[in-house]
């Protein structure tokens, strides 16, 4: 019950409680490191936009960052990188820290709903993050009608691929109808 209502709280005040992200000015790479990665799953971007996702070999992934590349005042790009894959950057990115996972969360959010070309790996971004913490973003997004219907099918994946108790709730109550 208490899990319940805390996810609840998460969804109704994530949209004010992510004013920490620090600010992302010039063009180029971002990175930062979210604040608990426990619950999340190990991540290795290689070439071609690609990644995987490698669960079975590590359940805890250690630090977890999120890259994001801004172009002409856009975002443009996010990647996901575990502390224990390689990294092979050729640019260079300013590093903001450990970001708070709400305000984390948010950022990616509120860029999942401005339907640009990083929306939809804004929103593997979200689920990256711890699932309490994620997951009724990733609801909020498959629920939102005026999102690009890629954004919604993307987090539609991603709650799918949550072993949180709620999310098996949500998607029971989408098979019934409701």
């Amino acid at each position: 019950m208490m899990r319940a209502f805390l996810l609840i709280v998460v969804l109704l005040f994530s949209e004010t409680l992510y004013a920490d992200m620090p600010t992302m000015s010039d063009d180029g790479w971002y990175r930062w490191q979210i604040e608990s990665p426990e619950g999340s799953h190990m991540y290795c971007w290689q070439r071609d936009f690609s990644y995987t996702s490698k669960c079975d070999a590590q359940s805890n992934p250690g630090a977890l960052y999120i890259y994001a590349r801004k172009r002409k005042g856009d975002i443009v790009d996010i990647r996901i990188r575990s502390e224990q894959c390689s990294v092979e950057d050729e640019d260079e990115f300013r590093d903001l820290g450990v970001v708070a996972n709400v305000d984390s969360i948010g950022w990616l959010k509120a860029l999942a709903e401005a339907n640009t070309r990083a929306s939809e790996d804004a929103t593997g971004a979200i689920a990256a993050h711890a699932s309490i913490e994620a997951l009724p973003v990733l609801i909020s997004l498959v629920e939102n009608k005026r999102l690009d219907q890629d954004v919604r099918e993307q987090a539609l994946f991603w709650v799918v691929q949550s072993s949180d108790d709620e999310a098996y709730v949500y998607l029971d109550k989408l098979l019934v109808g409701r």
